[in-house]
């Protein structure tokens, strides 16, 4: 297995973030239509893997984009 460096870690770690907030937005675009600005800044915000994914989960599952920009919100706070 190849060493990687920090600086190679932090930019897998990114792109990996990044890959996971694309997913989430595409997933609400799919299901709700247009998703704002504003809610793509907001998922930018988050930097936890595990919550990242967690919002992935939750973006296939809600009943409309209002649970979901709460549950963010409530995710941001708690």
């Amino acid at each position: 297995m190849a060493y990687l460096t920090t600086p190679e870690r932090y930019a897998l770690r990114r792109g990996i973030q990044e890959g996971t907030r694309r997913a989430i937005v595409r997933f609400l675009q799919k299901r709700f239509g247009d998703v704002s600005a504003e809610l793509e800044e907001r998922l930018e915000r988050v930097q936890s893997e595990e919550a990242l994914q967690q919002l992935l989960d939750l973006a296939m599952e809600v009943e409309n984009l209002s649970a979901f920009e709460q549950a963010l919100e409530q995710s941001r706070s708690g």
